[in-house]
């Protein structure tokens, strides 16, 4: 008979953390019109936003091919896949050690978000830069991609994610007067990075009394001379 005694679990590993309610959702686009200086002003932040990037994924890789140079890698690769929780330790250890985590790398964009890219980066746009560059660095390091895509000049980054409504990229609609209520809707800019192409930003709260996730996509030049862009908002009840 064993008369070793266990002891009762803690109250901590009884609770579990509460999901998210998911709440009803949808997709809208809406056409954006933006000035001149509003568009050379957007192309100015993209680019900005383009270079972080690109300096955070090159940042990335070294550490992630400093720790693949390391013995401890291939000793943790050895590890039985039975053997979860060791092999999940030793990875863990190893990406701590060379800085291979997500909070590590935006702790990282922080020294690198200086000179102009600060005037054009928010805070907020830094760190979810920080996170999208270590996913696709995450998809190399689990084997799932053979190489990242550095984006060029040419072709520009595709998106900038922001996080909050009250600070960084982000649009605030205007009212239409009664004459024109048939017009498409206008989004008007609070300031010059406010509209942008593929924005995704945090939630904002509208009249309605609804969330809604901004995305504005690229300035296109329209046959009338005028610039505009096209937007569209993600917007769901709250609970």
């Amino acid at each position: 008979m064993s008369t070793k005694q266990h002891d009762p679990p803690s109250q901590a590993s009884d609770e579990k953390k509460p999901r998210r309610k998911k709440t009803p959702s949808f997709q809208v686009e809406l056409p954006v019109e933006v000035n001149e200086q509003q568009v050379t002003s957007l192309h100015t932040n993209f680019e900005a936003a383009r270079q972080l990037y690109n300096a955070l994924l090159s940042l990335g890789l070294r550490r992630l091919q400093r720790m693949r140079a390391d013995p401890g890698w291939n000793q943790a690769r050895a590890i039985p896949r039975t053997q979860k929780a060791e092999r999940k330790t030793a990875f863990a250890a190893l990406r701590e050690k060379y800085g291979f985590t997500e909070n590590a790398l935006q702790e990282a964009a922080k020294s690198l978000r200086v000179g102009h890219l600060a005037e054009h980066i928010e805070a907020v746009v830094c760190q979810v830069l920080a996170t999208r560059a270590y996913r696709s660095l995450q998809r190399v390091a689990l084997g799932r991609a053979k190489k990242v895509r550095f984006k060029s000049k040419g072709r520009g980054l595709g998106s900038v994610e922001n996080k909050r409504n009250d600070t960084g990229l982000r649009f605030a609609f205007v009212e239409q007067p009664f004459a024109a209520v048939d017009a498409p809707p206008v989004a008007q800019a609070t300031s010059p990075a406010l509209v942008c192409r593929n924005v995704r930003g945090g939630r904002a709260t509208g009249a309605s009394g609804r969330n809604a996730n901004a995305e504005a996509s690229a300035p296109l030049a329209s046959s009338s001379g005028t610039s505009s862009s096209c937007a569209s908002a993600s917007t769901g009840t709250t609970p």
